[in-house]
């Protein structure tokens, strides 16, 4: 059986398929978006999280392997000891870093990457984060680390609660990403 989590700007969906690849499970729950100023657009880490869960569980079924798309460059900043968010994750349509896009040399950028400096990507929401949170210093105090919403962690801890992979599996996918 195979969980499909597609977890969005608006909302989480996800399905179960059987083996034939048929939908055998669906599950959805809404994502409240946060919007502090304006151009800014944020979400609560946790409510991802929870919307996540919930829906997997509305989707039922008893999972052998879990696929994932998520938000790419919405981005979060967690403490590597807790897993817990650090502050609310930038979603990837908050233009607050537009200013500090324009000051970078876009010639350079666009030599090195193919792309332009845009808020979009996450670059420059890590440093206005990281910049916000305390800088350099912060980054060493804190053990923090910086991912997509959805990581390997989670899910692995998360599976390994509800007994779909056993203790050993879940260890073995902290090891492998450092925790």
């Amino acid at each position: 059986m195979i969980l499909a989590v597609d977890q969005g700007t608006t909302g989480t969906t996800c399905l179960t398929l059987d083996r034939d690849l048929r939908v055998v499970g669906r599950g959805y729950r809404e994502l409240p978006q946060h919007f502090p100023r304006p151009g800014w657009v944020e979400h609560d880490p946790e409510e991802i999280w929870t919307s996540v869960v919930e829906a997997a569980a509305e989707a039922g079924g008893d999972p052998d392997t879990v696929a994932i798309t998520n938000q790419r460059e919405t981005t979060i900043l967690w403490e590597r000891a807790t897993g817990k968010p650090v502050a609310p994750a930038i979603v990837w349509q908050d233009r607050r870093t537009a200013d500090r896009c324009r000051e970078l040399d876009a010639d350079l950028i666009r030599s090195r990457t193919g792309l332009v400096p845009d808020p979009y990507f996450s670059a420059t929401k890590l440093e206005w984060l990281l910049r916000e949170q305390g800088g350099r210093e912060f980054l060493e105090s804190e053990g923090v680390r910086v991912h997509p919403v959805l990581t390997i962690r989670q899910i692995a801890d998360e599976l390994s609660n509800k007994g779909k992979i056993d203790a050993a599996a879940a260890t073995t996918i902290r090891a492998f990403i450092g925790k």
